[in-house]
């Protein structure tokens, strides 16, 4: 049903943080639209919406502050928080939530890390509607997003934001409608990924993996100057863990390392170490903390068996 209101006279709470809510905020007071408070996830973001002159609270204040004013919608963009059913409930119209992930397929948390571990060819957001279960409303509106080679979690982030931002412009005339209609997720397409799920203290690498496989785990990993709450995959070597920040293939024909076994190690001239896996050598160029100089000697990192990893994993 489509109503005859002009934007200004629908209201909207906004509750979010980054650049794209940033740019959703611009769009709603460019578009007329009244919005009534702000709930920002950070400072940056908070500093932006009491620019424009809306009322906004402090960063990270409680989720009922949202219901302090009437409105008609919620825009949830960029929020990592679960909205309780009575946050839910108060808007008129309802909430609406965008997704940095096609959905129902990565469903939850760091859905860009997950579908670069997942080696997807292809990824993509979502804007739809919020009800009780995490990420499981309507879809409204929806956009692709490529992944292109040599991706890190962080650049694909940043895509899934312009396609966010790109996307909001069809969201915007459903705003104006009391019931906008959305296509149901199909359920058995559900995969769903929660932070009490994820290990914080790292993961440790399988040297028997194939060098693309580990790139990918590292740049699945890589959040670049930005805060990584996931944490980052990691290796043991000389009795001390390392986390593992960036590496290389091998390009070095000549390389010692090539023909050993799988975390076999050599450091070159250059400092780098080189550690063999299961196909070829890789040459890690960063790790923190840093590699020490008497650690750089050839020598093998332990490998892992299969039960080993899984108990790991379970742990």
């Amino acid at each position: 049903m489509m109503t005859t209101n002009p934007p200004e006279s629908i209201r909207i709470a906004l509750i979010g943080d980054s650049m794209i809510a940033q740019r959703v905020l611009d769009r709603l007071l460019e578009a007329g639209f009244e919005v009534t408070t702000c709930l920002p996830g950070g400072d940056a973001f908070a500093a932006e919406a009491r620019a424009r002159g809306v009322r906004t609270e402090a960063v990270g204040a409680d989720l009922t502050t949202l219901c302090r004013e009437p409105c008609d919608w919620i825009l949830s963009v960029f929020n990592t928080r679960i909205l309780p059913a009575d946050v839910i409930d108060h808007p008129a119209r309802g909430v609406i939530n965008f997704h940095d992930g096609p959905l129902p397929r990565y469903a939850g948390l760091y859905a860009p890390t997950r579908a670069l571990l997942d080696g997807a060819d292809e990824h993509g957001i979502a804007w739809h509607l919020v009800d009780e279960g995490i990420d499981t409303g309507d879809l409204l509106v929806t956009e692709p997003v490529s992944i292109e080679a040599g991706d890190t979690a962080l650049a694909l982030q940043l895509r899934c934001v312009e396609a966010g931002a790109r996307a909001f412009e069809r969201l915007i005339p459903m705003l104006l409608e009391s019931e906008p209609r959305g296509r149901a997720q199909d359920p058995s397409r559900r995969t769903l990924f929660g932070s009490a799920r994820w290990s914080r203290r790292g993961i440790e690498t399988d040297w028997r993996s194939t060098v693309a496989s580990i790139r990918r785990v590292v740049d699945a990993h890589d959040f670049g100057p930005y805060a990584n709450y996931v944490g980052h995959p990691r290796f043991r070597l000389d009795d001390q863990w390392h986390a593992m920040i960036g590496v290389d293939a091998c390009e070095d024909p000549e390389c010692p390392n090539s023909d050993e076994s799988p975390g076999s190690t050599w450091a070159a001239d250059d400092g780098r170490l080189h550690v063999r896996c299961g196909d070829a050598c890789l040459v890690i160029r960063g790790c923190d903390p840093p590699m020490l100089a008497t650690a750089t000697s050839r020598r093998s990192m332990a490998v892992r068996s299969d039960a080993e990893l899984d108990a790991i994993e379970a742990w």
